[in-house]
């Protein structure tokens, strides 16, 4: 293989690709969404960014056994550029520029980790991740947000499927992660799960077109 090569389907690849690429928009913006709830910027943010993603979970300048430094009555926030994809002005400007400046700030005071990187910060891994989500199948990450309210989510975080019957919806059983505690239970800590799975899911289909499909 590697001296002769294969066929493949250039057309069908390139349709794969582009399916793709509208499935991780869908999970960005789903992520996006959630976040910018506790943080207004971070509906502009780079969600490939791992500086970002740390600084919005966990504070970037965070280390192990200085989890909670900087964080007093209010979060100190930190200054990134992005691109400017909205074409927002800025103030005194005749025409957007490239690049913008967003704040990003810690979002939660209580989610924890023990996974660390190699620098003593808080681990961005799948693994990292998934303890905060923990078993959320993949259709639910695509679900439209509140399409499950309170009442069908048990203090414990599962998915009550004896209710869940009732609406006529097949929804799979699912149990949540440490992030469903740390903001509040409920709906939120079931939004909050979600939306770090579909984070997740942003790594796996970059993998998917990088490794399989980009020819």
């Amino acid at each position: 293989m590697e001296s002769e090569g294969i066929l493949v389907d250039k057309v069908h690849l390139s349709k794969i690709e582009k399916l793709a690429v509208g499935d991780k928009q869908i999970v960005v913006d789903k992520f996006r969404r959630w976040a910018s709830k506790y943080c207004e910027d971070a509906k502009y943010m780079n969600v490939g960014s791992n500086t970002q993603i740390r600084q919005l979970l966990f504070d970037d300048t965070s280390r192990r056994g200085r989890i909670e430094m900087n964080f007093e009555s209010k979060p100190l926030s930190k200054l990134f550029k992005v691109l400017n994809t909205e074409k927002i002005f800025e103030e005194g400007k005749k025409a957007p520029l490239k690049y913008r400046t967003i704040h990003l700030h810690k979002i939660c005071e209580g989610l924890q980790t023990d996974m660390y990187t190699a620098s003593r910060f808080p681990s961005l891994s799948a693994d990292a991740l998934k303890v905060f989500a923990r078993n959320i199948p993949s259709n639910q990450i695509y679900w439209i947000d509140n399409a499950c309210s309170d009442e069908y989510v048990t203090e414990e975080g599962i998915m009550d499927d004896h209710k869940l019957s009732d609406t006529g919806t097949d929804y799979e059983d699912c149990s949540y992660g440490t992030a469903f505690e740390a903001f509040g239970g409920g709906n939120k800590g079931r939004e909050a799960c979600e939306a770090i799975a579909a984070l997740c899911e942003t790594s796996a289909i970059d993998s998917l077109i990088t490794n399989f499909i980009i020819h």
